[in-house]
C-alpha cells in the first residue's frame, strides 16, 4: 500500500491476509498491524543487488546543499 493509502484500495472484505502485530490497546479495544513488515527490507539485500561503479536508472526525488536522493527499483532511496 503506498503511503497515505487507503486499505480498502489493497484489500477486500472477507479476504485472509498474513500480518504483523505492531501494537494492542486494551483500553480502546484496538489492535495495529502492518502488511509491510512481513515483507524483506529491501536495504538488506543492497549489497548482493549491486556493486561498486554500476549504472542503475533511478529517479531523483529530493535535492539539498549537500546532494540529491534518489529512488532506485521503485524500493531503495539514498
Amino acid at each position: 500500500m503506498e503511503p497515505g493509502g487507503q486499505p480498502h484500495d489493497v484489500l477486500k472484505v472477507g479476504q485472509v491476509v498474513d500480518v504483523y502485530v505492531l501494537s494492542v490497546d486494551r483500553d480502546t479495544k484496538r489492535i495495529a498491524l502492518s502488511l509491510k513488515r512481513l515483507e524483506a527490507e529491501p536495504w538488506t539485500t543492497v549489497e548482493s543487488r549491486y556493486y561498486v561503479g554500476q549504472l542503475v536508472e533511478g529517479k531523483v526525488t529530493k535535492l539539498s546543499s549537500f546532494g540529491a536522493f534518489a529512488l532506485v527499483d521503485n524500493e531503495i532511496e539514498g
